[in-house]
């Protein structure tokens, strides 16, 4: 397995991500740069994931959309409402993408049915973390 080296992790207990800890972030990161790591054995460059993370900027735009009611409430049970309401949306938004995928694909005319397995130590491991890490 590659060596993966996080830098800056840690420097400031404030900013976008106030409800996880250090540790969450730093496995965050880990996590995201083992599966860069595999997609690039494939010659994908971290550039090319800009569409990537263009497409999560929306998804992630919808749901802050569908959630906003919610969340004008103000009141804790309302944000902890919101973000199960939010993860449960991602999830379907997930499900909806991969079927879309294998669907382009057999489209596309490529053979197989069912998106491949990644790579081994680069998939969602039981706790949802991809590449197994845990935190």
């Amino acid at each position: 397995m590659d060596d993966i080296y996080v830098v800056g992790v840690g420097m400031t207990p404030f900013g976008k991500f106030l409800g996880k800890s250090v540790k969450d972030l730093a496995a965050d990161a880990v996590n995201a740069a083992r599966v860069i790591v595999a997609l690039g054995r494939y010659g994908v460059q971290a550039r090319h994931l800009r569409v990537v993370r263009a497409a999560v900027e929306r998804e992630i735009s919808l749901i802050e959309q569908v959630v906003a009611p919610t969340l004008r409430q103000r009141s804790h049970q309302a944000r902890e409402q919101a973000g199960q309401t939010a993860r449960e949306i991602a999830a379907l938004t997930m499900r909806v993408h991969g079927a879309l995928v294998e669907a382009a694909l057999a489209e596309a005319g490529f053979p197989g049915g069912g998106l491949a397995a990644p790579p081994a130590g680069y998939g969602a491991s039981a706790g949802g973390n991809v590449g197994g890490a845990s935190a």
